[in-house]
């Protein structure tokens, strides 16, 4: 997960990607299909890289991945497909020059990295509320003559805008998953209409296969909505046991996460003794050491002689 990204929509977007499946169902649905036929999808691989130059961190984040083309020959050609979410608080029309310096760099960093150049395919996923009149570059330069105009640099992307997907289309999409998460972050904005359709998603999932999805989803609406324990409970009476017990303790989670952000980032920031408190409060609260480690920013062996040392005091 990107850490410079503090936008939830953008989180659970980029949580969602972290899964191959899903990765390579999303780009199914909304890749051009004679760009598709070229591209061998069910190879597609994660990259550990980022074009994303420090000029760019205000505006955009990736997810890059390495994907095979289809081709006979001895040597592979691989490309990058570059999926960019947009993340200002406004709409920025001059949005493709940020996309050109953003291929600028892909370029630039293989060079620098020795390595044989890959074609990067960029994607522009956009999920705001407003509607985006987005402008092409050349739309910038009016009245040049032809011959002038044709010194533009000139590149094509692939845009998806969740506003121009209805509910009608948006079932219409293959794969359950795809479909569970746009319909959700479609209604992210609609007060807490998002967390209701996550609940009755999750009444349709495997409580096992899907736990990861499951879990990335209820994450995502729970962050989004404001609302009190006893309304979350009211809500979910009617559910299994063992999901209403996720669903709760979850909730609890992001709730001691809230509170504990300033707390962590400001005045405690480096002083362990401090911080006891914090983790035995957490521990008390029946969360597991990996979660208390990293909400606490604290070594594992740290916390964990923390909560047997207070054991020793009693």
């Amino acid at each position: 997960m990107d850490d410079r990204i503090n936008n939830p929509h953008d989180k659970f977007f980029k949580s969602l990607l972290e899964e191959k499946t899903i990765a390579i169902a999303f780009l199914e649905e909304f890749l051009p299909g004679n760009v598709k036929n070229l591209l061998a999808l069910e190879q597609l691989a994660h990259s550990s890289t980022s074009f994303i130059s420090p000029e760019l961190e205000e505006y955009l984040a990736d997810v890059v991945f390495n994907v095979p083309l289809r081709n006979d020959g001895p040597d592979k050609e691989q490309c990058y497909i570059s999926i960019l979410l947009e993340h200002k608080s406004y709409i920025d029309p001059q949005i493709d020059f940020q996309i050109l310096q953003y291929l600028g760099q892909s370029y630039r960093q293989q060079i620098q990295n020795r390595q044989k150049l890959q074609l990067v395919i960029p994607f522009l996923y956009y999920h705001g509320k407003k509607k985006w009149q987005q402008r092409s570059l050349s739309s910038f330069f009016t009245g040049l003559p032809d011959h002038l105009s044709t010194y533009l640099p000139a590149f094509s992307k692939v845009y998806i805008d969740l506003n121009d997907l209805n509910f009608h289309q948006i079932d219409d999409l293959r794969n359950i998953f795809v479909r569970a998460a746009l319909s959700v972050q479609k209604l992210a904005r609609e007060d807490n209409q998002a967390l209701d359709s996550v609940l009755r998603i999750l009444n349709t999932l495997e409580p096992e296969n899907d736990r990861n999805f499951r879990q990335v989803l209820l994450v995502y609406s729970l962050q989004i909505t404001r609302l009190s324990k006893e309304t979350l409970k009211a809500k979910i009476k009617h559910m299994a046991p063992q999901l209403k017990s996720e669903i709760l303790s979850t909730y609890d989670q992001i709730k001691i996460e809230g509170k504990l952000e300033g707390i962590i980032e400001g005045k405690l920031e480096g002083k362990i003794e401090a911080k006891s408190e914090v983790v035995l409060n957490l521990a008390d609260a029946g969360m597991d050491v990996d979660f208390i480690v990293k909400v606490t920013e604290l070594s594992r062996e740290i916390v964990e002689k923390i909560i047997v040392g207070r054991g020793a005091d009693h």
